[in-house]
């Protein structure tokens, strides 16, 4: 196919040659029939809500019947072909293409193309476009609940090639979202071969059979004495699922009472560690300040390795000793006496020491593979911003 290069003359107008703006409700509109899934036509039809499109991509999953979904209310029937797009927070860009037929809920704005104008698979791309977002996420924030209504749908202006073009360019994008969809799960599969390395390491090192059985109060330390009056002069470090992350608020009333986390700390959400928010500071880390909710420790040199603690407990034998020492409900605190009343299997220093620096090499490599799936994954954006730039 070939290149089309957007010359000075075609840019003018802000659009190539042959490009003009339209509105939404010119080239589509709301076909939604409602149906009752209680009668055996309709229920039998696969069900399809938010939940059942991925943000950003255009893809379906688990989609179910109506009936099996335990749909009992009035549902909207579509045909294959209509353009399925979630109303609710349109941040969450979730878009898809119906490819046959069924009934959706009232989240769902079942949206028929008049393909003389607009062709369906364009529309997917184009309302996953940053442009598009950009817009319905302004105009629905509008409202209490985040949520884009028929009017603000239709009145978005697009500028838009002929439908000739439009297959065009989808032929291109279809091509490039595949490859880069092929190395985003050639670089996932990497991290989760990485993550497995790691478990094995961890498994390996109780194999010298120099182990010791101990209380974790005899392994740690905790850290409770807050920064003072230098708070300014750290950054704010918070923990999640993911780890060690920049804290998404800053500092509270009483910042001197943020508590230091340098290297070689580990530190949690007492409130969610049941769920996995737990990070370290690692010797290639910037120290900071966290909050003082939080809980900060430090393993006892020669005893328990810092490196060697974290990924235990950040791995399935460290979140089920977690689920051991868990009372109640799952936002019970789980403050520094309870974590340390455990009593846990710990390999001998040499082997914590060993794990410790196979485990910085693996942190090392899953660090470049992160800085690599984040290129990937802003790769999508940028070529719907050149197909709608008339740059493919």
């Amino acid at each position: 196919m070939r290149e089309h290069t957007v010359t000075e003359d075609e840019r003018r107008d802000g659009s190539p040659a042959g490009w003009r703006r339209v509105r939404l409700g010119a080239l589509c509109d709301i076909v939604a029939q409602q149906v009752d899934p209680k009668i055996p036509e309709y229920g039998a039809l696969p069900h399809v809500n938010g939940e059942n499109i991925e943000s950003g991509t255009g893809r379906m999953y688990n989609v179910k019947s109506a009936a099996s979904d335990g749909m009992t209310s009035g549902k909207y029937l579509f045909e294959a072909g209509d353009v399925l797009y979630s109303k609710l927070r349109p941040y969450l860009r979730k878009v898809a293409l119906a490819p046959t037929r069924g009934v959706c809920s009232a989240d769902m704005y079942p949206i028929r193309c008049d393909p003389e104008k607009l062709v369906p698979e364009f529309a997917v791309w184009l309302l996953l476009s940053d442009a598009f977002t950009s817009y319905a996420d302004a105009e629905s924030r509008r409202a209490r609940m985040p949520k884009i209504n028929r009017d603000q749908l239709f009145a978005w202006e697009a500028s838009l090639p002929p439908p000739i073009e439009q297959r065009r360019i989808l032929a291109l994008l279809q091509d490039k979202m595949a490859a880069i969809e092929k190395a985003k799960k050639a670089a996932e599969a990497q991290v989760e071969g990485l993550q497995d390395l790691l478990e094995a390491a961890l498994r390996a090192s109780m194999g010298d059979g120099e182990g010791t059985t101990a209380r974790l109060s005899d392994c740690l330390v905790e850290v409770t004495a807050g920064v003072g009056d230098t708070w300014k002069d750290h950054k704010v470090l918070g923990a999640t699922r993911e780890g060690l992350a920049n804290a998404k608020e800053g500092v509270g009333k009483q910042p001197q009472r943020y508590k230091p986390v340098a290297p070689g700390t580990i530190f949690y959400n007492p409130m969610r560690i049941l769920i996995g928010s737990i990070a370290m500071v690692d010797i290639d880390d910037e120290p900071g300040i966290t909050s003082p909710d939080y809980v900060v420790l430090r393993g006892k040199p020669g005893v328990l390795h810092h490196r060697y603690f974290y990924y235990w407990l950040r791995s399935r034998a460290g979140a089920a000793f977690i689920k051991t020492l868990a009372r109640g409900a799952v936002r019970e605190r789980m403050l520094f006496q309870r974590l340390a009343s455990g009593i846990v299997e710990i390999p001998s220093w040499k082997a914590q020491e060993r794990f410790a620096a196979k485990a910085l090499e693996i942190r090392t490599a899953q660090q470049k593979l992160a800085e690599q799936l984040s290129a990937i994954n802003a790769l999508p954006a940028a070529l719907l911003r050149q197909a709608f730039r008339g740059e493919l």
